[in-house]
């Protein structure tokens, strides 16, 4: 397979034009050279596509629904409309990153909050033939076939149609959007799936760069920058790829914030290593500096093996088990009343009574 810097702008606007198709979407023009029979069939036939897609969806978000457990964490930026922050995490999560390891480049991801956009950006690798065709499928994700990848259920993108109704996504040589309304037209319901050509990839001189630009839908901007504000720095803290989340926040009452969370952590390849979280935040209105806000964590890895087939991630009997303990800046154990869980991401917690010494 290609790699993402070597497709072409050409390349790209055909595979995103052969995804398209496959969904039933065709060019306008065509329309005046085509017998109208056929083009009622098609009609019919993406009306029950149309249909089967919303079903879908609607299952997507009663997922998202029922799979929330309140926690600390996962209950702030895990509500319905909020879960979309950790989704687009995920994605980038389980991208490849080889040119920012092949130039000791952190790992980073971005968030840009303003009142008609939110732009997130990432220096993953970028997309491929199978990223445009897999982000635009229902249900069959590749990767309940892989190890070590965050992603399940297909939730992970379709998840920004909580707070968007169009989404732009650039990345290299791609450049393509989806508009979709639940309660519109069949091309409306359809457009979750689509993919639509737009015409400005990322410039050569700043790839690899990947970047998603939402247009929010109703939901309230005060309302989208809360869902920002209760990130925790322990979303990174169990991530392999990321290094660093940038959140920008434009405030009508008190200007700009920039929240950086980052990860300092061991190289070496041990069964335990220390871990440093932190957290740095600028106010465009702050005249003094505010002092960066670091987290201690142990972290202790187990592998365990034998364990019985899932249906969701086939051809695994294994798993990795890990935990992290948080102490102070003398090594002292700080033993907090719930214990988050983590698979990758924030879950819940729950009141393990837990103690341990180092």
């Amino acid at each position: 397979m290609a790699s993402p810097l070597d497709i072409s702008v050409a390349e790209a606007r055909a595979i995103v034009l052969r995804v398209s198709r496959c969904n039933g979407w065709h060019e306008p023009e065509l329309e005046a050279t085509t017998d109208p029979r056929v083009l009622e069939s098609i009609a019919n036939l993406r009306r029950h596509l149309a249909d089967t897609v919303q079903t879908y969806v609607s299952l997507i978000f009663l997922v998202v629904l029922f799979w929330l457990i309140p926690s600390s964490i996962a209950e702030d930026i895990g509500s319905v409309r909020g879960r979309f922050i950790l989704e687009l995490t995920q994605n980038v999560e389980d991208c490849s990153f080889a040119v920012a390891n092949s130039h000791h480049q952190t790992r980073w991801l971005s968030f840009e909050v303003h009142p008609e956009r939110i732009i997130v950006e990432s220096n993953q690798d970028g997309f491929n033939e199978n990223d445009v065709s897999q982000i635009c499928r229902t249900g069959r994700s590749w990767k309940r076939q892989q190890h070590g990848f965050v992603g399940e259920k297909g939730i992970g993108f379709k998840a920004v149609f909580q707070v968007a109704s169009r989404v732009h996504i650039q990345s290299n040589a791609f450049s393509f959007y989806f508009v979709y309304r639940s309660d519109g037209t069949v091309t409306e319901r359809m457009g979750i799936v689509t993919p639509l050509l737009a015409d400005d990839p990322i410039p050569l001189d700043r790839r690899p760069l990947t970047r998603m630009t939402l247009t929010p839908n109703n939901t309230r901007y005060e309302n989208l920058v809360a869902h920002f504000d209760k990130v925790h720095p322990t979303l990174l803290l169990f991530l392999s790829k990321i290094q660093e989340i940038k959140i920008t926040a434009h405030r009508q009452l008190r200007g700009k914030t920039i929240t950086t969370f980052s990860k300092e952590a061991s190289w070496e390849a041990t069964p335990t290593n220390l871990t440093l979280l932190i957290k740095t935040v600028e106010e465009e209105v702050e005249v003094l500096g505010i002092d960066p806000e670091i987290s201690r964590y142990y972290i202790f890895r187990y592998q365990i093996t034998g364990l019985s087939e899932d249906e969701a991630r086939p051809e695994r009997n294994g798993c990795e088990v890990v935990l992290a303990f948080q102490v102070d800046e003398s090594d002292r154990p700080m033993r907090p009343t719930q214990y988050d869980v983590f698979a990758y991401l924030p879950v819940g917690n729950f009141g393990f009574n837990v103690s341990f010494m180092l």
